[in-house]
């Protein structure tokens, strides 16, 4: 067998990227707070913003939390969404990543809500999460831009 080619893409979720401290995690919810922003495709919404180095805890260029809104109650059910999300995530990554380079060491935050159905997760995540985050590199791309 060949070894694999250095140029391929790792399609890892390292545990840097984990959104973890609450002093990252509470402005995103500030609705009083001006950077945070906002991108939403069916059933996913991704809460973001975009901190500076000196606020920024590691050097991964982005942290990423997972939730699901209110109406799943059961805990296996709340588990299974937030996992089905990470897998989306970490197949669909490298757009993100790759407009996260251009950033200067700013480091985004973000919190990728599920607020649908649980019978329908299975289905809508997968279709769901790559169009949002397709979306989100495009107002990171917008933003970053200078006029």
């Amino acid at each position: 067998m060949e070894p694999a080619s250095s140029h391929q893409p790792s399609y890892r979720f390292p545990s840097a990227f984990r959104l973890k401290l609450k002093r990252l995690i509470r402005p995103l919810f500030d609705r009083s707070r001006s950077d945070v922003r906002t991108v939403t495709a069916g059933s996913i919404r991704i809460v973001y913003r975009i901190i500076p180095p000196e606020e920024a805890p590691l050097d991964a260029p982005l942290q990423i939390g997972f939730a699901t809104g209110r109406n799943v109650k059961r805990a296996v059910d709340r588990n299974r969404a937030k996992r089905l999300m990470r897998e989306a995530f970490r197949l669909n990554q490298h757009p993100v990543l790759d407009t996260l380079a251009a950033l200067d060491g700013r480091m985004l935050t973000m919190m990728v809500i599920f607020r649908g159905s649980i019978y329908k997760a299975k289905y809508q995540i997968p279709l769901h999460l790559p169009t949002a985050l397709k979306l989100l590199t495009d107002k990171i791309q917008e933003a970053s831009t200078p006029l």
